[in-house]
């Protein structure tokens, strides 16, 4: 007589996010870590982010090329963010001065006060691009203006990268191992330069935040005062 066998290997376990799963960007991306865990060798523990950096600024470019693991760390920093804070506030329970417990969340009165007030939002005044941050970003703007007064000039800067021939000169000795002569820059043709562009996002944004830093220092900031002293 043949029995059934039955296995539930997630039998009373509760279910773990993606992101918080220790090995799944070790799993998920075979070619760059071959499956292996990091080596903690360090004693003074690092923060994810630091780790990161490290990764992307690295010699072996692996991992500053794939574009779909840069998305995978952004998305598991910004995870990291939410759920520190969402601790931090649970601990206090309480938000600007206001002190809740669980009988109070679960009345429907209650949300609408949270949501009302955007007390219930306050954990993403650290995440880039939403509504708190800007909030907190737009209250700052409003405060220089009434400090320094209103601005004379409004700058708008974007990257040239197509353009910048000592970038592709860069690009191309880390992309295709070879040295282009400022000929052969000057005649690459444009899928050329946008194939090397895409293939080291990391690269092309350093090297526009570079130029941005330099900008500032010696020609905003220099002793010329090209926009005024306060500035």
């Amino acid at each position: 007589m043949s029995t059934i066998l039955t296995i539930a290997p997630g039998e009373n376990r509760h279910p773990l996010s993606f992101f918080c799963d220790e090995d799944a960007e070790f799993l998920s991306f075979p070619t760059i870590y071959c499956g292996q865990r990091w080596k903690k060798t360090h004693q003074i523990p690092v923060h994810y982010s630091e780790m990161c950096k490290w990764e992307i600024r690295n010699v072996d470019r692996r991992v500053a090329t794939c574009v779909p693991n840069l998305f995978f760390k952004l998305k598991k920093i910004q995870i990291q963010q939410i759920t520190e804070k969402v601790s931090l506030a649970i601990r206090r329970c309480k938000l600007k001065g206001n002190k809740y417990t669980a009988s109070d969340i679960l009345k429907d009165t209650k949300h609408e006060k949270l949501i009302k007030l955007d007390e219930g939002y306050h954990i993403f005044r650290s995440l880039r691009n939403s509504p708190p941050y800007l909030n907190k970003r737009k209250k700052d703007l409003i405060a220089m203006i009434r400090q320094l007064g209103y601005p004379t000039y409004f700058v708008s800067l974007s990257a040239a990268d197509t353009r910048w021939l000592d970038l592709i000169k860069v690009l191309g000795k880390l992309i295709d191992n070879k040295c282009y002569s400022d000929e052969e820059l000057m005649d690459l043709d444009w899928s050329t330069k946008t194939r090397l562009i895409k293939a080291d996002p990391v690269s092309c944004v350093r090297y526009f935040d570079h130029r941005l830093q330099v900008f500032i220092t010696d020609v905003l900031k220099s002793n010329l005062h090209p926009i005024g002293k306060n500035y």
